[in-house]
């Protein structure tokens, strides 16, 4: 069986409105199914700054509503050139910076 914080977070995503990854599981054998929610749980704890795929889900679906609206959130960003080094390959410098 599915270990049970997998198959929590597989519920909760349901809930959240993901249902469609889920449209097969009950015609998929369980070595995929324990795969899926395997990656699933990996990927909500890759996430865990963010609040986890509930926190993914829920900031997708506020950027989407915000680009609904007109709304950008980079309006007031400025892009710049960052401040670094440049170097010729092949030359000692570059044989020295790439041992770092």
């Amino acid at each position: 069986s599915i270990p049970k914080d997998q198959f929590e977070l597989c519920c909760k995503l349901y809930e959240l409105g993901q249902s469609h990854i889920f449209e097969e599981w009950d015609i998929i054998p369980m070595s995929d199914r324990k795969a899926l929610a395997k990656q699933l749980l990996a990927l909500d704890e890759e996430y865990s700054a963010g609040g986890g795929l509930a926190g993914y889900i829920a900031n997708a679906k506020k950027l989407l509503e915000n680009s609904k609206k007109g709304v950008n959130p980079l309006a007031d960003w400025k892009p710049e050139v960052p401040v670094g080094e440049a170097f010729t390959l092949g030359t000692p410098e570059y044989a020295e910076t790439e041992k770092i």
